[in-house]
């Protein structure tokens, strides 16, 4: 009895820091508190991969890219200079030929990830798309119902619809 009248009488309730399903009471203070401390520490956790991923990834191009520019830059040095020129050759070819090895690698080993993520944004905007479709429609359809009855009521010639476009459906 004395749970039902604290909770009658807490008029402000415990309010998490991300909205979320409440699957226990919160009128503990000590559940409240863990629940609190875990979404505190998950939610940045959860965030923090993925982006901490994306930029291991780009970083990882980034350097594949900077070692072609510079191995194209030693090519053209090594064609416009004489001396050497078929050991020069010989060392870039090898080097080249371990860039694109490295390229097919991380292509290998992140073709996976990548498109899990990709397909996981798709998804994440196209339900959130869809989200904010339906909450506008909520809020407007009833007043736009409400115009159009209006419309029909106003016009003077009931054959017609007041909207040219809309009559030809």
């Amino acid at each position: 009895m004395s749970r039902n009248v604290r909770k009658q009488n807490n008029s402000m309730g415990y309010q998490l820091p991300y909205r979320t399903l409440e699957i226990v009471d919160l009128s503990d203070m000590k559940i409240y508190a863990l629940i609190c401390a875990y979404q505190i520490i998950f939610v940045p956790c959860i965030v923090l991969g993925y982006v901490g991923f994306d930029c291991m990834f780009v970083n990882l191009s980034i350097q594949v890219i900077a070692q072609f520019a510079i191995l194209s830059y030693k090519v053209k040095a090594v064609l416009n200079s004489s001396e050497n020129y078929k050991e020069g050759m010989k060392e870039l070819i090898l080097r080249h030929y371990r860039l694109i090895r490295l390229t097919e690698e991380l292509e290998n080993n992140f073709n996976f990830p990548i498109m899990q993520q990709l397909m996981g944004s798709s998804m994440h905007i196209c339900i959130s798309g869809y989200y904010v479709l339906t909450s506008i429609a909520a809020q407007f359809w009833p007043q736009l119902c409400k115009d159009h009855l209006l419309a029909w009521q106003i016009d003077e010639r009931a054959d017609q619809f007041p909207y040219p476009l809309i009559a030809l459906f």
